[in-house]
């Protein structure tokens, strides 16, 4: 029942109604301009979660609740569309989604959620091309640093535009411009709504086929609206990063990606102080044979802080992932994180929070018959803090059944 209701409440909503309008105007519109290809799905899940509230023991739970109780199963169903709309030498690629969860213990939780996604890919004349992408979702905010159990929902709209000029048949130039706007639903958290301009300009050459070099510069300048301009926390950054790009295929099996580079951040305020060291993301792939492929992941990063009264933080970290292609049918992908968090508050670093967190994800995905598939999922987190209350571990548990009607 809770499945089923699930769906008729997701039906419910102003955005599954403009979903659902945005989906006949898709499905017509072969009619008005060249093909469309629309592919809409039906999704209906459960899971079970070992600790809703990453509480970190029974005795900060019932601080929290009032009761022992840190598991719950939730139900989920969510419908969607994505289409593609080539026109000429542009396309337009437009998504959205709307959802519905429901707790079977923690009902106050229950909530809905929506995202939104449009991107045009554009040329203009025989050097110009790029993209301009919009995103719009609303989310409910994790947990493990809300110390509540009300449900903070993050509306997050990110405006953007990337476009790359070739000046010669080896060198272009990239660039990118875009604006981050998050905004909190819950008054305790409204210090942490941003607004943030992005900037990046990169020269980069084109080597070997499917392999480019670049180096460049990208620009951060940022504000939380809802903060005093002498409180501890800083109302304004600023952050700029010179790096060294690279995505470089040098075997038929094996490709690297990364990019290296310096980080200088500058925050305002009582607390205004700044910060600044190497950051940077290397990545390798590498196909071990037809049916399974390793990827080997490690950063480093500095940027802004949500749910936790810092100014920012510096994060070093590594992942392994493995990906299997048993069959059209069935495949399975894992993934193997570990990340160190560093938060940095009015005195620095020196004596501050940090945090170990290792996640291990799996999903095995099944398709019986054409359109269908089961997902059956796996989540296992544990965070080691040195601050009291902020280390808990949780288990989720989930299979999903999703239907896509794919037009092809």
């Amino acid at each position: 029942m809770r499945l089923t209701d699930a769906v008729s409440r997701a039906g419910a909503t102003g955005w599954s109604r403009a979903l659902l309008a945005t989906t006949c105007l898709l499905v017509a519109a072969p009619a008005l301009a060249g093909p469309v290809g629309v592919v809409p799905f039906v999704e209906l899940g459960t899971r079970h979660d070992s600790n809703v509230f990453r509480v970190e023991d029974a005795g900060e739970a019932r601080a929290l609740t009032g009761g022992d109780e840190r598991s719950d199963t939730i139900h989920t169903g969510r419908v969607g569309v994505a289409a593609e709309w080539p026109m000429s030498r542009q396309k337009l690629t437009v998504a959205g989604e709307v959802s519905e969860h429901r707790y079977q213990r923690f009902e106050q939780v229950d909530h809905s959620e929506n995202a939104v996604r449009a991107a045009l890919d554009f040329a203009v004349g025989p050097a110009v091309t790029g993209t301009a992408s919009l995103r719009r979702e609303r989310r409910l905010d994790d947990f493990d640093d809300l110390n509540s159990t009300r449900p903070n929902f993050v509306t997050e709209t990110h405006p953007q535009i990337e476009a790359f000029v070739e000046i010669s048949p080896r060198w272009r130039v990239r660039t990118r411009v875009g604006r981050l706007r998050l905004d909190r639903s819950l008054a305790s958290q409204q210090a942490f709504d941003l607004r943030e301009n992005q900037a990046t300009v990169e020269l980069q050459y084109a080597g070997a086929p499917g392999s480019v070099i670049g180096a460049g510069v990208e620009l951060l300048d940022g504000e939380y609206p809802n903060r005093d301009d002498n409180g501890v926390l800083s109302r304004e950054f600023d952050q700029r990063t010179a790096f060294f790009s690279g995505n470089w295929r040098y075997s038929g099996v094996s490709s690297f990606r990364g990019r290296l580079g310096y980080t200088e951040r500058k925050t305002s305020g009582a607390g205004g102080r700044s910060v600044s060291g190497p950051t940077g993301r290397l990545a390798y792939e590498r196909r071990m044979s037809a049916k399974t492929r390793l990827t080997l992941e490690a950063f480093r990063q500095i940027y802004s802080v949500d749910d936790v009264n810092a100014n920012f933080l510096r994060q070093t970290g590594g992942a392994a992932g493995l990906l299997w292609e048993y069959s059209l049918r069935l495949s399975l992908a894992a993934e193997l994180r570990r990340t160190e968090s560093a938060f940095e508050g009015a005195s620095g670093f020196a004596g501050g929070r940090r945090d170990t967190e290792d996640e291990f994800t799996a999903e095995l995905t099944w398709s019986p018959v054409d359109l269908l598939a089961l997902i059956f999922s796996l989540t296992a987190e544990s965070r080691d803090s040195n601050i009291d209350d902020e280390s808990y571990d949780a288990l989720v548990a989930g299979l999903a059944l999703r239907l896509s009607l794919d037009n092809d």
